[in-house]
């Protein structure tokens, strides 16, 4: 598997928490993958032991690759992966109640400028691991504000700047964003679940491939994705539109 196949889903593992159980998914639960006292590193490690259910670049298949990202950013920068985020993303944005959920507060008031309240940070379920120094999760982690989201979100669509903080190049944005699945197959169940018909999947996000073919309204080339506690984005470029 190639690091593009990881970003795009398409590794050949699976995430044993959704759909229904196969062989392969059974054997992520037996060994724990989603277990929730245990470390990042730890995840993946139990990961690299599994069993895949699709030769990598075949298939997608809504994966624990977003925690195999976040697995490999820590080692390639010499950082925890929260903090990494905090020095290169949330804290330059300005994503002041934005963070992984073992270092949020719970249902803290945001406040603007003027101090008058702001919106109420969305809070996960209290969970042990929020309480563990060394945990860190990249699928299904992170917490914080509608206020926020929409800053990550808008500078999606300024092609990576905010307020004249670049965060990614204008280049990088439309690679993240296009399609990249191509003729790679789709007939998974979380494929047909997760993407639908019309959509593609670039480097993270899922990518309208063309105008009418999916029943939700929008313009070809936006993308969109969801999170583990019900939160939606979409970057509509063509309208020049953030949405969450």
């Amino acid at each position: 598997m190639t690091v593009q196949d990881v970003l795009r889903h398409t590794a050949g593992m699976v995430n044993p928490g959704i759909q229904r159980v196969t062989p392969v998914r059974q054997r992520y639960i037996d060994a724990g993958i989603n277990d929730q006292d245990q470390s990042l590193a730890e995840r993946v490690d139990k990961l690299a032991r599994m069993p895949l259910a699709h030769h990598p670049g075949t298939a997608w298949d809504y994966s624990h690759g977003v925690d195999v990202t976040g697995r490999l950013i820590g080692g390639d920068s010499g950082m925890s992966l929260d903090r990494f985020v905090a020095q290169n993303v949330t804290g330059p944005l300005d994503m002041v109640d934005t963070g992984l959920s073992r270092a949020r507060r719970q249902l803290a008031p945001h406040r603007t400028a003027d101090g008058r309240p702001g919106d109420w940070q969305v809070a996960c379920p209290a969970r042990r691991e929020d309480t563990r120094q060394n945990w860190s999760v990249a699928n299904g982690g992170m917490v914080g504000t509608r206020r926020d989201y929409l800053r990550f979100s808008q500078m999606l669509l300024n092609g990576g700047v905010l307020n004249d903080v670049r965060i990614l190049g204008a280049g990088k944005v439309a690679h993240m964003t296009s399609d990249h699945l191509g003729p790679i197959s789709r007939n998974t169940e979380t494929a047909r679940w997760l993407l639908g018909p019309g959509f593609g999947f670039g480097l993270g996000f899922a990518v309208r491939l063309a105008a009418g073919e999916s029943p939700m309204a929008g313009s070809a080339g936006d993308y969109w994705w969801g999170g583990a506690f019900r939160t939606l984005f979409v970057v509509d470029p063509l309208q020049e539109l953030v949405a969450v």
